[in-house]
């Protein structure tokens, strides 16, 4: 990951998350918040790709939130900060690594045994958007 302003925090709440879904509620919502700022900036979201997977973000904070409203109070957010505008690559790999942890963690979190099927549909939405999210910020979209 190349170093830029977000990559120390987006680390360490990779780190730091618990493999559950709310971890990945912080995972994909610290990405969320990040894609907005990053899409702000003047010429970073030209393609409109990043306000894009912001929308995909919150659509998978919203399926998670709808399985279990507490989360925004109990799960951990993170704020990596402003965006400076000449590391907007570094940012979108520093968000690209969040989605992915998001990813990875919901998937463990999701295969526990004995999940509520309302959680594992809201699972399955987050993970359908999360990918769409990841590929809309890494650039690599099909």
């Amino acid at each position: 990951m190349p170093a830029g302003a977000w990559t120390g925090p987006a680390r360490h709440l990779q780190a730091s998350v618990e493999v559950s879904v709310g971890g990945a509620w912080s995972l994909t919502y610290t990405a969320e918040i990040g894609a907005l700022r990053l899409a702000a900036l003047p010429g970073a979201d030209e393609d409109f790709a990043l306000t894009a997977a912001a929308g995909d973000l919150g659509d998978a904070v919203d399926a998670l939130e709808t399985a279990l409203p507490d989360l925004p109070s109990t799960a951990l957010v993170v704020d990596l900060g402003d965006a400076p505008l000449d590391e907007v690559q570094a940012c979108r790999t520093a968000l690209a690594g969040l989605v992915l942890s998001a990813l990875a963690t919901l998937g463990h979190a999701a295969s526990r045994p004995g999940l509520d099927p309302g959680l594992l549909i809201a699972a399955g939405t987050a993970l359908a958007r999360l990918t769409s999210a990841y590929w809309r910020i890494s650039g690599a979209v099909p």
